[in-house]
């Protein structure tokens, strides 16, 4: 109802509501956490799923979140079919510490490679031109 408002009567949400739905809040570690990191250890689970598992890690603001991501990189299948949410992924985490982690850099295949620092900056300029007093 409010994007019809916004698009066909040029309403403007007040400047409080845009912003609250802007900022991101990163996740509580909670179950659902926890079933994402367990599917990315599985390997009979569906490799689609793992994949959107594997793009929903960086929600949670927690070191398991990563460190399931990590355990993502040493998964040959998902490495071969997701090459880009792979390094997606890693950027996204890279992003939020504002620092590449080398040793995981280093051991992924070039493309992935690609993957993660494109997404790495982008998340990088999405923080600065958000204002946050936190981005390099």
């Amino acid at each position: 109802m409010i994007v019809h408002y916004i698009r066909d009567h040029a309403y403007s949400p007040p400047s409080e509501f845009v912003s609250a739905l802007l900022r991101e809040v990163p996740l509580e570690w909670d179950e659902r956490a926890v079933a994402f990191s367990h599917m990315l250890q599985e390997p009979e689970s569906d490799p689609a799923w793992k994949v959107n598992a594997l793009l929903d890690l960086p929600n949670w603001s927690d070191p398991r979140a990563y460190q399931a991501a990590l355990n993502a990189t040493r998964d040959q299948e998902l490495r071969e079919i997701a090459d880009y949410e792979l390094g997606v992924t890693l950027g996204e985490f890279w992003a939020q510490v504002n620092k590449v982690d080398d040793q995981v850099y280093q051991g992924l295949d070039s493309l992935t490679q690609q993957y993660a620092i494109e997404a790495f900056c982008k998340m990088i300029q999405v923080a600065r031109k958000s204002g946050n007093p936190e981005a390099p």
